[in-house]
């Protein structure tokens, strides 16, 4: 524990120094990524403010569906974050420069596990505060909760963090250590796995429809559950609803029950995790890295294809869009995440037919054609964020190898723009035109919803790539790290608020078209206006910060080794 407290304070002056220069940025920078931030946050409260209105207004079953969502909620939150610290810290435990000189000195090397593990769980768990503080605010500002709830829930989530983190960290070091070898076939496995459950899911709920009317009480009731594995009395998710729903009833004796439950649950899963890294963390470290250099799986056979379909670009660029290929489909942290959440998109599409959406007309068909556009440009501004922006400093101190071959430096930004946008585009598009399918569209709003993907791709991936060379952190090796910092941050919200303005103004033309405000002739006008001022904004969101980007990357000084 000696040791832990050390690399503690290592940590703590670290951040330090970050704050120090944080506070040597432009205040006017500081004071955009403050508003967009708070105006982000604000959207979120309002849009869950809404939600618990309509919810309040249904009484006659308006308690059970809010604790319903609560633990549906959290319940995903909980899996999410289970993953996303078992990811995050086998990056950390097995593929970092910092990890290996901890592990050359004098130090246990549970504490080194200990001391990855609390920097994994604030690197995982801020979005997680960042989306429970909205829509606890919201909630308990429509049920007028007690003043104290706040406080409770804020004590709730503090000791609820941990336990996701402790059981990530198990699950990273059981599966480093039983199938060192097999991490892309584990990945498939659990990908599939929850493919079958959700596929198995929604056949029962589309079953309830043969045997009770649509929305009818008996109907609810069936529905409710089919969601009682998500109140299961043993997951932490579920102490962490039962908890929430107890401070907002006022039930103080119940809620410092809870309270006490959480924390010492906490507790006992970390240490529980840090006697299991006494045991396997040093093991499965010499295991792991007794394995480097040997043959992975790649899939060659499309390489030739892919070569063919590049016969357009100069040689250079075909070989570094070849090598981020290559690079995507090696690394099952990348390629997993992002065909999760298509694949729960695209799994949602094609039920839409059993939700009647394609039988609505006028503003009804608008409206959902546009929120699942918003759904899938969201998850790709995600993935960009998450993925594409760290991917110049991930070339790291190896970046000088590219250095020496007979390509130019911009050469290596515009291989990365080439090969995201064209893997967003690729993705983007074919679920789009799938979900405009699915409600069977106007042709109108499929033509003007496939267009603006082409944009919306274009300025996701010059904002991505842009600041990712604007703000590099070549001495840095963990993408989770990397994303977290400044230059990450302005990228996502730079990607949300682009996002958010082109669709938007899609929309609402289309939806004052078929409320009969906008003649023909005058929506064809603002369409086509829409469409240039989508242009232009996309211009200066794909190669001003494309054009930033390499006037900073060319001049950057590129260490050795």
């Amino acid at each position: 524990m000696k040791d832990f407290l050390l690399l503690s304070k290592l940590r703590l002056y670290q951040w330090k120094n970050l704050l120090f220069l944080v506070r040597q940025e432009s205040k006017l920078k500081i004071f955009i990524i403050l508003f967009f931030a708070l105006f982000l946050w604000g959207g979120l409260f309002f849009l869950f403010y809404r939600a618990f209105l309509y919810l309040k207004g249904i009484t006659f079953f308006s308690s059970t569906l809010v604790a319903t969502l609560f633990a549906l909620f959290f319940f995903a939150l909980w899996i999410m974050l289970t993953f996303s610290n078992a990811i995050i810290l086998y990056s950390s435990l097995f593929a970092s420069s910092e990890t290996d000189s901890l592990l050359s000195r004098p130090l246990l090397s549970e504490s080194i596990f200990l001391y990855n593990l609390t920097t994994g769980i604030f690197f995982s768990s801020w979005a997680f505060l960042f989306l429970a503080a909205p829509l606890l605010g919201a909630f308990g500002y429509v049920y007028q909760v007690p003043l104290h709830f706040y406080l409770y829930a804020f004590g709730f989530c503090l000791f609820f963090l941990p336990i996701p983190a402790a059981l990530g960290g198990g699950i990273c070091l059981l599966a480093s250590r039983l199938l060192p070898r097999v991490k892309k076939q584990l990945v498939l496995g659990v990908i599939l796995f929850f493919l079958i459950f959700s596929l198995y899911k929604v056949w029962q709920i589309r079953s309830l429809e043969e045997e009770f009317e649509k929305f009818s009480p008996e109907w609810l009731q069936a529905l409710f559950a089919q969601f009682s594995f998500a109140k299961h009395t043993s997951y932490p998710s579920y102490w962490l609803t039962e908890a929430l729903l107890a401070a907002a009833s006022g039930d103080s004796p119940r809620s410092r029950f809870l309270l006490l439950y959480l924390a010492t649950s906490s507790i006992f899963f970390t240490y529980l995790v840090y006697l299991l890294s006494s045991w396997l963390y040093r093991p499965t470290y010499d295991l792991i890295r007794s394995f480097q250099g040997s043959k992975t799986w790649r899939p060659f056979f499309l390489y030739p294809w892919m070569r063919k379909g590049l016969f357009f670009l100069p040689k250079p660029l075909q070989v570094l869009v070849l090598k981020d290929i290559q690079i995507f489909f090696r690394d099952p942290v990348q390629w997993s995440q992002l065909f999760i959440f298509l694949g729960l998109l695209t799994l949602y599409i094609l039920n839409l037919r059993s939700l009647e959406y394609h039988l609505a007309s006028g503003t009804w068909k608008v409206f959902v054609t546009y929120l699942n556009f918003m759904a899938v440009s969201l998850t790709l501004a995600t993935f960009t964020n998450r993925f594409i922006y760290p991917q110049v400093s991930l070339e790291g101190k190896r970046l000088w190898i590219l250095m020496v071959c007979p390509i130019r430096r911009r050469d290596i930004l515009f291989g990365k723009f080439l090969f995201t946008f064209g893997l967003t585009c690729l993705l983007g598009e074919g679920v789009t035109l799938l979900s405009s399918y699915m409600i069977l569209a106007p042709w109108d709003m499929i033509l003007a919803t496939a267009f603006l993907m082409v944009l919306l791709c274009l300025g996701l991936t010059g904002i991505s790539v842009g600041i990712g060379a604007l703000y590099p952190q070549f001495h840095e090796d963990n993408p989770s790290k990397i994303t977290s910092g400044f230059g990450g941050t302005l990228t996502l919200i730079l990607s949300l608020i682009y996002v958010v303005t082109l669709i938007a103004a899609q929309g609402i033309l289309f939806f004052l078209k078929y409320q009969g405000v906008l003649s023909s002739s005058l929506f064809s006008l603002l369409l086509a206006l829409d469409f240039f001022l989508s242009l232009l904004l996309t211009f200066f969101a794909t190669f001003l910060l494309m054009y930033l980007g390499i006037q900073k990357f060319e001049t950057q000084e590129i260490h050795h080794g």
